[in-house]
């Protein structure tokens, strides 16, 4: 079976956002994927043992397939339920 060169293209990892802090990629790479949009995390490993390096190493960073860069982009700049207002919640609504 061939694969045509857009096929890679769509599958190719793109950098989508970059953090500082290991846990908010952790937290930004689990919405993606409760969206079903799947997802990498890159140089976690580094600045997770030595965070102060984050500037010189660019950060963790979120990357996701070409063809879902639109949507986690979307997602990650209006996370769902981000306009709710928390104020009226009571403890039933957890």
């Amino acid at each position: 079976m061939a694969v045509d060169a857009d096929d890679y293209d769509a599958i190719a990892l793109v950098i989508v956002a970059t953090f500082d802090d290991v846990a908010e990629a952790h937290i930004a790479r689990g919405m993606l994927d409760a969206q079903g949009i799947p997802s990498v995390l890159a140089d976690t490993g580094i600045l997770g043992a030595l965070p102060s390096i984050a500037d010189r190493v660019g950060g963790v960073k979120l990357q996701v397939s070409r063809r879902d860069e639109r949507r986690a982009r979307d997602l990650l700049e209006h996370p769902p339920g981000a306009d709710e207002d928390l104020d009226d919640l009571t403890e039933t609504d957890w």
